[in-house]
This record gives C-alpha cells, structure tokens and sequence, in this order.
C-alpha cells in the first residue's frame, strides 16, 4: 500500500443560495502524516469563492487570507528580532573582551 506523506487537494463547499446568485466555497487542504506514525496534521485555509449567476455564468473570487500573511509577518519579524539580539549580544561581548 503506497501513502504519502504530504498530500494538498483543493475541497469544494456545499452551495449557498443568496438571491439569485449560487456561492461555492472552495478550500485548500494540506494534510501531513509520516508513514508508519499514527498521527498527522491537517491544514485548511480558504482558496476561492464560485459565484454563479441565474443566467449560468460564473466568477471565482479569490479570498485573501488576512490573518495567514499577519502570521507570515509576525513570524519573520521574530526571526529577524532574534538575529539582531543575537548580533548586538555578539558585538557587546567581542568588546568586553577586548576592553578587558
């Protein structure tokens, strides 16, 4: 039986009538679960909104993930804060010992 580690599918959501329009959401879903291990990660976020009109056309609305790119940023501002800390630490420390 041959299983992958890593698998990401897009999801399509139960239809939502509203007036005469039909809204179809669709998510992305990443799933992570090592073979062997009984245990796994799965990830939802949403992808895209299907609009569907009365006369049957169709627009896909992409959704943006406002609070993922705060997290994005949150995490890479904590990454280069730590570097610089981390670099001053260094720096302070280099000149003790000189100064010593």
């Amino acid at each position: 039986m041959k299983s992958n580690a890593f698998s990401l599918e897009n999801r399509i959501g139960e239809p939502v009538k509203f007036g005469d329009r039909q809204m179809i959401p669709i998510s992305q879903v990443l799933r992570i679960q090592p073979p062997m291990l009984n245990l796994g990660l799965v990830w939802n976020r949403p992808a895209s909104i299907v609009v569907r009109q009365a006369d049957g056309s169709e627009q896909v609305l992409p959704v943006i993930d406002v609070t993922r790119r705060y997290q994005w940023s949150i995490f890479a501002a904590g990454i280069v804060f730590s570097a610089f800390f981390w670099a001053v630490g260094r720096f302070v420390k280099i000149i003790k010992e000189k100064i010593a």
